[in-house]
C-alpha cells in the first residue's frame, strides 16, 4: 500500500466500516494499491463491524466463511434485535458521534424497517387465508415506504459507491486507449 508521500493509489477507500473493508480487500486482492481512510475516532473504527458475526442464514455448523452454527432461535432473537430492538438501542445511544438532525430519520426509518418485516411475517403465516390481500397490500406499502425513504437515509451510500464505480471504470477503459 502506498503511503501519502508515495503516488496516487489505484483505490482510495474512504471510510472503515464493513463495506470499506471488504471494498479495500477485494481491491488488493485484484492487485489495486489501495488507501483506506478512517476518521473516526479509535473507539468508533470499523463501523458496524463490530457488531457483524456471520452471514444471516441458518446452517448447522462453520465453514471457512461462517464461525459457527445460527440456529432458528438465534435468527428469531437476530430479527427482534435488529428491528424492533434497533429503537431500543437507538434511544439508549451514545450521540456524540452521530450527526445532528438524523435522529427522527433513523427513527422513522428503523420503524419502517420493522414493520416491513413484521408484515412480511404474517404474510408468510397467513398467505392461505382471506386476509392475504390486505397484508400484502400492507407489506407492499411498507416496502415502497423503505424505498422511498432510502434516498434520505444512510442506504443512499450505495449510489455514490455505485457511481464512483462506473466512473472509476470509464477512467480506466479510457487511460487504456
Amino acid at each position: 500500500m502506498p503511503s501519502l508521500n508515495q503516488t496516487e493509489p489505484d483505490v482510495l477507500v474512504v471510510g472503515g466500516g464493513n463495506a470499506a473493508l471488504c471494498a479495500a480487500m477485494t481491491a488488493r486482492e485484484a492487485g489495486a494499491d489501495v488507501l483506506l481512510l478512517e476518521s473516526a475516532p479509535e473507539e468508533y473504527r470499523g463501523g458496524n463491524s463490530r457488531h457483524t458475526r456471520n452471514l444471516r442464514y441458518l446452517h448447522n455448523r462453520g465453514n471457512d466463511f461462517l464461525t459457527g452454527p445460527y440456529s432458528d432461535d438465534e435468527f428469531w432473537d437476530d430479527l427482534w434485535r435488529v428491528t424492533g430492538g434497533l429503537l431500543y438501542f437507538k434511544f439508549s445511544m451514545d450521540t456524540r458521534p452521530a450527526p445532528r438532525g438524523t435522529f427522527g430519520m433513523d427513527v422513522a426509518f428503523i420503524t419502517l424497517l420493522w414493520l416491513t418485516a413484521f408484515t412480511g411475517i404474517l404474510l408468510l403465516i397467513l398467505r392461505a387465508t382471506p386476509m392475504m390481500g390486505t397484508l400484502l397490500t400492507m407489506h407492499l406499502g411498507m416496502v415502497a415506504g423503505l424505498f422511498l425513504s432510502i434516498p434520505y437515509s444512510k442506504f443512499v451510500h450505495g449510489v455514490y459507491c455505485y457511481a464512483a464505480l462506473v466512473r472509476n471504470a470509464a477512467e480506466q477503459e479510457h487511460t487504456k486507449q
